[in-house]
């Protein structure tokens, strides 16, 4: 390993103004200010990179992703437990169907359809049999009347 640098390293220089020949540390009140020694990188390179670090996404957004399968990415296979893809397939007389699918390799439902009409189904009949408990319902109205009493309080 002589003789290579890692890519963290390289993070590190544009990541501190101690690279570009200044010091300072917040927590000691040292406000940024031009050392003693050597740069490696200039001041402005640095905040350059600073600013472009700070301004960029992460991920773009998927251009993919629309209202026709609002559980892409949610619903995961029955076998393996990966997340389930999506797509529109088209029957032999042109008609499209919303299908889910396992697009794990090795799986044993490996391309095995599943018709999105029946997932959202399954996931509404879910949601329709979820139900606060009696306990936590006592706790949210006690943090209402809390919270109204405070703001009556200061009127």
């Amino acid at each position: 390993m002589v003789g290579s640098i890692l890519q963290q390293t390289i993070t590190n220089i544009f990541r501190r103004v101690l690279y570009a020949g200044y010091i300072e540390h917040e927590p000691w009140g040292i406000t940024g200010r031009k050392g003693h020694h050597e740069a490696l990188i200039s001041l402005k390179t640095c905040e350059r990179i600073q600013e472009r670090k700070a301004g960029r996404m992460l991920a773009p957004a998927r251009a993919d992703i629309n209202l026709d399968f609002p559980l892409r990415g949610e619903v995961a296979c029955a076998q393996c437990s990966e997340p389930m893809t999506s797509c529109w397939s088209r029957s032999a007389t042109g008609k499209r169907y919303p299908y889910f699918w396992c697009q794990t390799k090795g799986c044993s439902l490996y391309r095995k359809n599943i018709r999105a009409e029946k997932v959202d189904a399954a996931f509404a009949q879910m949601m329709q049999s979820l139900a606060p408990s009696k306990g936590l319902m006592g706790v949210v109205k006690a943090m209402f009347a809390d919270a109204w009493a405070q703001r009556l309080a200061t009127r």
